[in-house]
């Protein structure tokens, strides 16, 4: 026999083991992912860790990242999202160690909400205070605690400055207004909404703002009249120091009379939001404005024309009644009328006649000048003899005219040679007696013809004899 002695050893001892997050277990909005670190003081190891849910499920790494998930959102506060095992491989001995860590998540938002210390502005109120009214999201049965919820952000409309971390806002101005809820215990937010509304609703008001005093002549005064949109309201005027009105305390009304010029307020207040309005009112002295017209400012004397008195004072209820009238026709006559009658006069020369009107109402006073030109008429004389003898006495056969536009003469010797003849539209005729050659017309009696049409429409057709004596 022959022995041989063979010694037998055992590795079989595990590897050492060690395994953490780097933050905390709970994932929350505060910290979105966290790293699992394994370790291992035995030497020649390799890391594995292994999920039950996250994808992909295996990771051959020493540390491995996990981030919340969406799911978590909708369940309870704090809950465990998912198992992750690491397990230590000695590549000596291929004994391996194992770890379990738990990983939890808190990401449930909080219930945003907005308590209002009155739902709408009025002109009474001023602000509304928005105050957060917000809850956790954490369910019932939770061993999570929250700490609270807080005011991130308020947002309002413009001019609304915003407003962080406080937990109330005053709303200056009417509108919608967002809060954003965080939660203290996960960072989560949510955000919800509040409408303020207006109530600042204002009484219109209706009516002229400037009134006028007929020229001090209308004893009863002018009405001040307005005119509101809605009932249940209260009526307030502001008058001038002294000034004469109808006003009655504790009885005013929105319609005023009053005979003093000035500055009228009326203020007019809907009770049911204490909203105001007002108008101002001035009144003011009436002015008078002298006018007529003439049916004809031009033509031939005589000459009547006709005038029409549009004399008016800045009433819009008596413009025309209580006006004294003086008339100056500018041809030594005139004229007296107590209301606007129409009037006329006759022009019986020629020229330029000014033709004023003077009127007056009360204490106003206005006059007016219209210009009335008068021409001649027309005229047409004709000589029947002349005596062209050089001794400058009656030389000349001159046809007399006045405001003729065209003539035109022909003469004629008794044999009916055509002697002179002339077209002008100078409006006269001079014949010296010689025949167009400019020889002397023998003494004797001749024949002339001379139409002519005047400038104020009038003809003229005129035959007769001519007798020249030298």
């Amino acid at each position: 026999e022959t022995r041989i002695p063979l010694s037998i050893t055992q590795n079989t001892q595990a590897p050492d083991i060690s395994a953490e997050a780097s933050i905390t277990r709970t994932l929350s909005c505060f910290v979105p992912s966290v790293s699992l670190i394994g370790s291992s003081e035995s030497l020649y190891v390799s890391y594995v860790w292994r999920s039950q849910v996250t994808i992909p499920p295996t990771v051959q790494n020493s540390s491995i990242t996990v981030r919340t998930t969406s799911a978590g959102a909708s369940v309870n506060s704090a809950t465990m999202i998912d198992t992750y095992t690491l397990t230590v491989t000695d590549n000596v001995n291929t004994c391996t160690s194992n770890t379990v860590v738990t990983i939890y998540q808190n990401i449930r938002p909080p219930k945003a909400l907005i308590s209002l210390s009155r739902p709408a502005l009025t002109c009474a109120v001023y602000s509304v205070n928005l105050t957060n009214s917000s809850s956790t999201g954490v369910l019932p049965g939770s061993f999570f605690s929250p700490l609270g919820i807080g005011a991130k952000l308020w947002q309002g409309p413009p001019p609304q400055a915003d407003l962080a971390n406080n937990s109330s806002y005053l709303a200056y101005t009417p509108g919608v207004y967002t809060l954003t809820a965080i939660d203290l215990n996960n960072g989560c937010t949510s955000q919800t909404v509040a409408t303020v509304a207006d109530s600042r609703v204002y009484p219109v008001i209706t009516g002229t703002n400037l009134a006028v005093l007929d020229c001090g002549a209308d004893i009863s005064g002018t009405k001040l009249v307005a005119s509101v949109s809605t009932n249940s309201i209260d009526i307030s005027w502001t008058t001038p120091p002294f000034a004469k009105t109808d006003l009655v305390p504790g009885k005013e009304t929105l319609t005023l009379t009053t005979n003093s010029i000035g500055f009228y307020r009326l203020t007019v207040t809907t009770k049911s939001n204490s909203c105001a309005s007002y108008i101002n009112i001035q009144v003011i002295d009436g002015i008078l404005n002298a006018d007529f017209t003439a049916d004809q400012t031009s033509g031939y004397a005589p000459l009547t024309v006709n005038f029409t008195n549009n004399s008016a004072s800045s009433s819009t209820t008596s413009a025309t009644s209580s006006i004294t009238s003086v008339w100056s026709f500018g041809n030594g006559t005139t004229r007296t009328t107590t209301s606007n009658i129409p009037t006329s006069a006759i022009f019986n020369q020629a020229g330029t006649y000014s033709v004023t009107l003077f009127t007056a109402k009360g204490s106003c006073s206005d006059t007016l000048v219209k210009i009335i030109k008068v021409d001649m008429p027309s005229k047409l004389e004709v000589p029947n003899v002349f005596t062209p003898n050089g001794d400058n006495s009656n030389d000349i056969f001159f046809v007399k005219t006045a405001n003729l536009s065209e003539i035109s003469a022909l003469i004629y010797d008794r044999w009916g040679n055509k002697i002179y003849e002339l077209t002008t539209d100078k409006g006269n005729i001079a014949w010296d007696g010689k025949t167009q050659t400019g020889k002397e017309a023998p003494d004797g009696t001749y024949f002339y013809i001379i139409t002519a049409k005047g400038k104020d429409g009038q003809d003229y057709n005129k035959k007769g004899t001519l007798s020249l004596f030298r």
